[in-house]
């Protein structure tokens, strides 16, 4: 992995695998998922899901005291099978500290 911008991380192996957080300042759950809706997001399970030509977008979502973090993460559709299964297990060790 290497950084290419605040909070934001590409695979050396691979460009297009990428991850980044972002924080929505004084926005709940709920008014950061019906925007990621009209975005595009599917919510599925734990996470949301949009695909962009042969890009898989994923986003999890997590409330905080002021606002509400995300996690996204993509990746090609070809590599569903290895990063596909590695980057959910990754964005679920970001947490939220106090």
């Amino acid at each position: 992995w290497r950084e290419t911008g605040a909070d934001r991380w590409a695979a050396s192996v691979n460009e297009q695998v990428q991850l980044w957080t972002a924080y929505f300042e004084n926005g709940s759950e709920d008014r950061v998922m019906r925007e990621l809706i009209a975005d595009g997001y599917k919510p599925e399970d734990r996470e949301m899901t949009k695909q962009e030509e042969d890009i898989i977008y994923k986003v999890k979502l997590n409330e905080a005291e002021n606002g509400t973090w995300a996690v996204f993460y993509c990746y090609p559709t070809e590599a569903a099978e290895g990063f596909g299964i590695e980057l959910p297990v990754i964005a679920d060790t970001f947490e939220i500290r106090k």
